[in-house]
């Protein structure tokens, strides 16, 4: 007895199919196109997070993980909702459903975790939808109510098939880039990249689902089902749904409408299931033509043959596409990795020597050979000098210059490049100490003596060694401005930031300022 028993379970094991035979033809070159994009958009977005300051970086990576983790919070009670108000599919609440879904997962080898609940109205028949990568099936139960009766049991299985078959198609893929397209921000900004793939694997859903039922008339009928509500199936009209199905196809709206979408039209499924069982099953699709008049039979072959072409050129378009997309991206990457390192370098003038090298002439004669005499340093030189190192990158030369400034040799102005740096820096190099001593009282006006964090003038040294006039003040445009002076070089430097303090500003003189001295 036991033995018979065994025999039985042995025979109900469904037979395994195949998945890899019934993928649709674009998806793998579909797949590569979407990988390719979503990986170059995530080192796009790394890219620019690595440009950040630290703790910027770090506000961004704690705001997105507060985000998720609330997002995660809010699905979970959601999920729950659906639990409390629906009824999950087992083999204790609706057997005969947990049964036809078991048959199905055995026959693609599908199981990782579904959650599949049966509400009472949906817009759609079933509805997939996943929470952090757990995936739950909703499904109406007045739409599948009379077929899980064994008489249309298969119609049950190419339903459940469609969903199980997208989703093995999409498993059997690598699972970090199908996990990463699933959950990444990206995957809507790259819809029209990552869309192709997930409407090809739906495709191989329906393709799996017709190898579950195994007949084409049933699958059909489960697909007047999902189109037009149980009711309204018996009565809709293959000859008519063709020919709809071939003005879908042939219009450049409705293609252009489903590039951002992540499923096909109903109507190039219905083709695509016709086409896949004229390759599989030619006899079943010659009888169903056998009930078509003559003008939608003409209308079957061109949408068929226009559908199959389409495929065949499909697959090197998506692989041109991909890779042209993906040099693209990573060039992308590239100017801003390079674009920011030579924004942040320093400049490659800061090393000019402040003495020129001597050059020996070469010896005429016997007589001694006289000794060089240095030339005078060159004023940009100099000012270059004096230009604090986090600011060499950043400078230009001041076309229009003060008309009061007389006795300018050259002037020079910079951009603060960091957050530590003062907003603007003006350098300016006179021919003599008294013209650049005017032009400092000029700007200064009657400043008086005193403490330069006080918003007053006063003078600085170096090692005891008298060095210039240092004066603070806040501007009437509410900028904070420091002003100093190389006396021996009749060199006046104008730092001003907006946002800076009078104290903050003398710190950052205090720490720019050694890098400025001409000795």
């Amino acid at each position: 007895m036991a033995a018979t028993n065994e025999v039985q379970r042995t025979s109900a094991v469904p037979e395994r199919i195949d998945v890899k035979t019934l993928r649709y033809p674009t998806e793998p070159s579909r797949f590569v196109l979407a990988a390719a994009c979503t990986l170059s958009g995530l080192a796009v977005v790394i890219a620019w997070l690595s440009q950040l300051d630290l703790p910027t970086l770090l506000a961004a990576v704690i705001g997105l993980a507060i985000g998720m983790a609330l997002l995660w919070v809010a699905f979970q009670i959601y999920r729950a909702r659906i639990l409390g108000d629906a009824v999950l599919v087992t083999s204790q609440t609706l057997p005969d459903f947990q049964q036809a879904i078991d048959e199905v997962r055995d026959r693609i080898d599908y199981h990782r975790r579904v959650d599949i609940f049966v509400v009472p109205k949906l817009t759609t028949p079933a509805q997939l939808t996943s929470y952090f990568g757990v995936r739950v099936l909703l499904v109406e139960g007045g739409a599948v109510a009379d077929i899980t009766t064994p008489a249309k049991r298969p119609q049950l299985l190419f339903l459940l098939g469609t969903f199980f078959g997208a989703l093995k198609a999409k498993h059997d893929r690598w699972a970090v880039v199908q996990i990463l397209i699933d959950n990444a921000g990206l995957r809507k900004i790259l819809a029209p990249f990552v869309g192709p793939w997930l409407r090809a694997t739906v495709f191989t859903g329906d393709q799996i689902a017709y190898a579950c039922s195994r007949d084409l008339g049933t699958s059909l009928d489960a697909v007047y089902r999902t189109l037009v509500g149980r009711e309204l199936s018996p009565q809709l009209q293959a000859a008519g749904l063709v020919k709809q199905a071939q003005r879908v196809r042939e219009s450049l709206i409705l293609r252009f409408s489903q590039l951002f979408r992540p499923v096909p039209h109903a109507t190039n499924r219905f083709l695509n299931l016709l086409r896949f069982a004229q390759r599989v099953q030619p006899e079943s699709v010659a009888t169903f033509r056998a009930t078509l008049p003559e003008a939608a039979t003409t209308s079957l072959d061109i949408a068929l043959e226009r559908a199959a072409r389409d495929e065949r050129r499909r697959v090197w378009a998506a692989a041109v596409t991909c890779l042209a997309v993906a040099v693209g991206t990573m060039m992308i990457y590239a100017g801003l990795v390079v674009g920011e390192a030579l924004r942040a370098s320093p400049s490659d003038v800061v090393d000019v020597p402040v003495t020129p090298t001597l050059v020996e002439p070469t010896p005429t004669s016997s007589e001694p050979t006289p000794t060089q005499t240095p030339s005078e340093p060159v004023p940009a030189q100099l000012l270059i000098y004096a230009v604090p190192v986090s600011l060499g990158t950043s400078c230009a030369e001041i076309t229009e210059p003060p008309p009061e400034f007389v006795g300018l040799m050259a002037a020079v102005t910079c951009q603060g490049l960091t957050a530590e740096d003062a907003d603007h820096v003006d350098i300016y190099q006179f021919d003599s100490y008294d013209r650049m001593s005017a032009a400092t009282d000029y700007w200064l006006g009657d400043l008086a003596l005193g403490a330069c964090v006080d918003g007053l003038r006063d003078t600085w040294t170096n090692n005891g060694v008298y060095g210039g006039t240092l004066a603070c003040y806040v501007a009437p445009s509410g900028e904070s401005v420091a002003v100093w002076t190389i006396d021996d070089d009749s060199i006046l430097i104008v730092a001003a930031d907006p946002n800076m303090r009078l104290d903050e500003l003398y710190t950052w003189w205090q720490r720019a300022a050694p890098a400025s001295l001409l000795s």
